[in-house]
């Protein structure tokens, strides 16, 4: 059976979060609406100041290249509260709402959540924080686990669980995601919400609006992606892959996204509806089903 780091390797998480992180750099940080964002690169430069303001969001950067540090050496130790609390942080700063708009004059303006160049400074903060995880020292907490998920049961009885595990899982995400599409996506102050299904039909254009720089709904398709191995009975996807959709998936959560129908551009929404809360819930569904399928094809026994 495949170890949980081996399914994480090290190299290759590290260069992914490195190429994330240099790409946050070049990115805008915020969401400013019509006003310009901080890019990353200017946010590193000069965030550590954000202590003075109360905003201490620039020091997870801190234990992030600690992290990789270890990683790249292959020196990771046996503690795992420093990758969960800096992994927990990173996803904090998407519920809040930074100072980093350029809006003349003096203080910089406050933002109404994290642009693509925040969203990707998350993703390589969380997957060096799993790495580190994943390659800390084996333990008897980890055997425990795999236990747990597998269970002393027959083969035969474990390909059963497979099966109620895989088509349980699927057709639970499938029920809330199409239940969605229903429903009201958006809390609007007067206009009328768009539903689920409009934005599935109309969301890719997100990212070409000049308000709000949406991409959260191309997240859609790494949900279809999760869903496709799961109907296929195909457990060659990367952990990493159902990991970030479901982590990435809680973004929604953010207000503002422009959902709210009026003439012309949408409105920014003053948050998510129903419609939208079993919108995010499809995916920790159809990610934690994966995830757990995953570990328990690799109890199997090998065939001779």
């Amino acid at each position: 059976m495949a170890s949980f780091g081996a399914r994480f390797p090290r190299k290759t998480c590290v260069t992914v979060a490195l190429l994330l992180y240099v790409a946050s750099l070049a990115s805008p940080s915020f969401q400013c609406g019509r006003a310009d964002s901080f890019y990353g690169w200017y946010v590193l430069l000069i965030g550590w100041f954000g202590l003075l303001a109360l905003s201490p969001w620039w020091f997870v950067n801190i234990p992030f290249f600690f992290m990789i540090g270890a990683l790249a050496l292959n020196s990771v130790g046996k503690n795992r509260f420093l990758p969960g609390l800096t992994a927990l942080a990173a996803l904090a700063t998407a519920f809040v709402h930074h100072p980093g708009c350029l809006v003349g004059g003096g203080a910089p303006g406050e933002s109404s959540g994290l642009g693509i160049g925040g969203y990707l400074w998350v993703a390589s903060i969380v997957i060096a924080s799993i790495a580190y995880i994943a390659h800390r020292p084996a333990s008897a907490n980890q055997r425990c686990f795999s236990a747990i998920i597998a269970g002393p049961v027959a083969p035969q009885d474990l390909q059963r669980r497979l099966r109620l595990v895989r088509w349980g899982g699927l057709i639970a995400a499938l029920a809330i995601y199409a239940l969605s599409l229903a429903l009201p996506a958006f809390t609007c102050a007067t206009a009328r919400s768009a539903t689920g299904l409009e934005v599935l039909t109309t969301g890719w254009a997100g990212a070409l609006l000049a308000v709000g720089h949406e991409y959260r709904w191309y997240l859609n398709l790494a949900l279809f992606v999760v869903l496709w191995h799961l109907a296929f009975d195909n457990v060659r996807l990367s952990p990493l892959v159902p990991i970030m959709t479901a982590l990435i998936s809680l973004a929604a959560l953010v207000p503002g996204a422009p959902g709210c129908q009026s003439p012309g551009t949408p409105d920014p929404s003053l948050g998510l509806a129903a419609g939208g809360y079993l919108w995010v819930a499809s995916f920790f569904v159809a990610s934690l089903t994966y995830l757990i399928y995953q570990k328990m094809s690799a109890a199997l026994p090998k065939e001779s």
